[in-house]
Formats: structure tokens, sequence, C-alpha cells
């Protein structure tokens, strides 16, 4: 019976051993196909005014990403701005801007001034929707069209607007 009890404690560190030894190689291995992995880069900046084969989509702060909507575009100052981007459909120079902030003007405020400066810079409402808690307007100028979205929600007004140049 001492046998058995010595040949099995044997076989166990045996068992033992070698599975240590698998480990060490396994994780050695790991390393290095890690090491032959070409090191991550930041991604470099995407050109959106030349032509590409693939479509392209680009995260902005809302401050740089205003600067492609139509002069004198009412964005609010100020307020907490949530997010900015510009896509280029593959084998297109056409730009669609969004962007969309929490604004502190309320709804009424925020329609008003919209279809003011829409009125203002020659802009057509060609669709609109304006009921409790929800204004939206969709506007051409020449080619281009400026979309308008203000809601509110929980005492809070989101404004998204998206422009498309052509």
């Amino acid at each position: 019976m001492a046998e058995t009890k010595l040949i099995n404690n044997r076989t166990f560190r045996l068992i033992l051993l070698l599975a240590g030894v698998m480990l060490a190689a396994l994780i050695y291995l790991n390393e290095q196909q890690v090491s032959q992995l070409p090191l991550q880069q930041e991604p470099a900046p995407v050109d959106l005014t030349q032509m590409a084969d693939t479509p392209r989509l680009v995260r902005g702060e809302v401050k740089g990403v205003i600067t492609a909507f139509p002069e004198g575009f009412p964005a609010e100052q100020g307020a907490l701005h949530l997010d900015g981007y510009q896509y280029v459909p593959a084998r297109s120079l056409e730009l669609q801007s969004t962007v969309s902030y929490i604004s502190q003007k309320t709804l009424a405020e925020n329609g008003e001034l919209m279809r003011d400066y829409l009125a203002a810079a020659g802009f057509e409402i060609t669709n609109r929707v304006e009921k409790p808690g929800l204004l939206f307007y969709y506007a051409t100028r020449g080619e281009n069209d400026l979309s308008i979205q203000i809601a509110e929600d929980n005492n809070q007004v989101i404004l998204s607007a998206s422009y498309l140049k052509r």
C-alpha cells in the first residue's frame, strides 16, 4: 500500500511538473506573438476634403464641427456639448456635419431662434413638426440641407442639428 501511495505521489508530481512546463511554454509563445504585433499608433487625421473609396466618419468636438455649418448658425455658447460628427460618403465630397448639445434656453426660445435664423439665412423650411416637447425643422437652401431637432426631456432641452453640404 505504501508503494501505491508512492507511485501516486510521483505521478502527481510528474503531472504538476509537465503542467508547469506547458504553462510556461504557452506564456512564452504568447509573449512572442504579442511582441511581433505592430505598435498601435494614434490614428492619422482624416482628410475630408479629398475623395476616398470608403466612407469616413470623424467624431470631433462641437466647436470644431460647428465651423462646417452655414455662417451665422446660432450655436449656443456655454451649452453642454454632447457630440459632434462629420461624415463623408464613399466616392463623394458631400459633408454632413452633426452637433448635439444640452441647451440652457427653453424649447420655445430655441424654436424661435432657429426659425428666425433659417428665414434670415435664406433657408426654406420644407418639413416642420411642432408639438409639445418636440420641434423639428428640415430646411433647404440651394442643394444644401439643414435639419434641426429640439427636444425637451426630463427638464432638459437637447438641440441636435445636422447640415449636409453638397
